[in-house]
């Protein structure tokens, strides 16, 4: 099973002040068989500030 966290490139994205900017999680619902897509987040941050604006799924 792949239970991998990546991002748009295949790993989790930080922007130069080391905050989160995209993440791909997967996982399994009972009854299927291949992992599906749990979260594709993108945060976005208020500009020059590491304060969280939101975050789209």
């Amino acid at each position: 099973m792949d239970f991998s966290i990546t991002g748009t490139s295949g790993q989790i994205t930080y922007d130069n002040n080391g905050n989160l900017l995209t993440m791909l999680q997967k996982g399994v619902m009972p009854g299927q068989s291949a992992p599906l897509v749990v979260d594709d987040l993108r945060y976005s941050y208020k500009p020059f500030s590491n304060k969280l604006e939101y975050v789209t799924d």
